[in-house]
């Protein structure tokens, strides 16, 4: 195996300078990374380019003579050396930036990561002026008449103080594996393995650019698991947002509700009437309902009353029938309740839900002949969402107990609703109305009315 990559090691180098660099422009345009990691990761794949084009170099001119070849020769030797030092140092950077999370969080109260994080800087640094006298003085190699690369005994300077690198680095990780990421614990603990076991194998095999190459590929591995990482934490965090909306939206919708003494828990009732509903209406495909058009329509329903908020306590909280004049001033919440909504939802990226949302608010109370509000909307021009979501308001108001009467009979709230298809409600939605009232009823049954 080593007599075939030695062969073709050329190859393979140009293949991980290629993906290095179009990886260190991919991470330059990668948003939401930490500044601070995003500029590491970033010279961590430009130094690992590096290292493959001056290995790279050397392999092609290290046979070759001349007084321009012999010096370059050598220049691609000390940059060989001098970015793989630089890559432990801009990888100590990124463990800083990790440490001083730790520090933000209040879950390090320790000196030992300062201590070990320093020294790893340190040994970088004396490795770096090591390898600046050996330029002068075959400290740790030289170059033969041929041009031919050997070790010095000083050589064993770098085979052992960057092992000591690689161990204080993987004892970090190690020793903060449970604050880290667990999308980044396992990536980080490879990028320090793998150059590690190729170093040892680099000084014991002549003629194979181990570490270059393993160093290379650990730079691009670490990138793609780093960014990984990155969405499923951004995703986690939107999620966390959404979920944060959807119940300030809700507390909203609960305390516009707590104002009318009429309608308690109308809101979740109506949210699972709508769900019940839904499911039957999936079960035939005539109106082609999908899955996430429902989630929508039940994450809208507690919304529909929204524009109660703009409603006096005089005529939403009145025990007895509204006046005329009250009830044209009552009828004002659907179209209010559309423009708090849009206000609400402007921001979100959901427009489907937006749509359904507003709609949900505005139209709920139109009635399939055209005499219902705000705009007397008739059979289909009236949004099916809406049409859904009257079922499910009249059906609640009918089956709970209210301050102006008591709680009708499943047989007469269902005979009402039977009576309305076709003038109030919209009559295709009648057989999934009748599909669902066992459901129906035996969710009102276990007390929620």
């Amino acid at each position: 195996m080593f007599d075939f990559l030695r062969s073709h090691q050329l190859d393979v180098m140009l293949f991980f300078e290629a993906t290095c660099l179009i990886t260190g422009f991919l991470t330059l345009i990668t948003k939401n990374l930490p500044k601070v990691r995003k500029t590491a990761i970033v010279l961590l794949e430009f130094n690992a380019a590096l290292i493959m084009i001056s290995s790279r170099f050397y392999y092609i001119n290290k046979d070759k003579t001349g007084e321009y070849i012999w010096l370059l020769v050598r220049v691609a030797k000390f940059l060989d050396y001098f970015f793989s030092f630089s890559i432990n140092y801009v990888m100590n950077i990124y463990l800083k930036d990790l440490y001083r999370d730790f520090c933000k969080q209040g879950n390090d109260g320790r000196k030992r990561n300062r201590i070990v994080l320093f020294s790893i800087d340190f040994i970088i640094l004396a490795l770096i002026i090591v390898l600046i006298i050996t330029q002068f003085i075959p400290l740790c190699y030289t170059f033969d008449s041929q041009n031919i690369y050997h070790r010095t005994k000083g050589a064993l300077i770098f085979l052992t103080f960057l092992p000591i690198v690689g161990f204080l680095e993987i004892f970090f990780i190690l020793s903060n594996y449970k604050k880290l990421s667990p999308g980044v614990r396992f990536p980080l603990f490879l990028f320090l393995v793998i150059p590690f076991v190729a170093t040892v194998l680099q000084f014991t095999t002549n003629g194979i650019a181990f570490t270059a190459m393993s160093v290379s590929g650990a730079c691009i591995m670490l990138y793609v698991f780093i960014v990984q990482d990155m969405n499923k934490e951004i995703a986690a965090k939107t999620e966390r947002i959404v979920n944060l909306h959807d119940k300030l939206i809700m507390g909203m919708a609960t305390m516009v509700e707590s104002r009318d003494n009429s309608t308690g828990g109308h809101i979740r009732r109506t949210s699972e009437v709508i769900r019940i509903l839904c499911e039957e209406i999936m079960k035939d495909n005539t109106l082609q309902l999908s899955e996430d058009f429902c989630q929508k329509l039940i994450k809208s329903a507690p919304l529909h009353d929204l524009g109660k908020i703009a409603i006096s306590d005089e005529i939403l909280r009145k025990p007895g029938k509204f006046t005329p004049e009250e009830f044209e001033q009552m009828k004002e919440h659907a179209e209010e309740g559309a423009r708090v909504v849009h206000e609400i939802l402007i921001d979100s990226d959901d427009k489907e839900y937006n749509r359904i949302a507003e709609n949900v608010a505005h139209y709920h109370h139109e009635r399939i002949d055209g005499s219902g509000y705000p705009d007397g909307l008739k059979g289909d021009d009236i949004p099916l969402e809406a049409r859904i979501m009257a079922i499910a308001d009249v059906y609640d108001a009918l089956v709970s107990k209210r301050v102006y009467k008591e709680a009708y009979s499943f047989e007469k709230a269902n005979q009402i609703i039977l009576d309305g298809m076709g003038t109030q409600f919209n009559s295709r939605l009648k057989k999934y109305y009748v599909s669902a009232r066992p459901k129906l009823e035996a969710y009102y049954r276990k007390g929620y009315r």
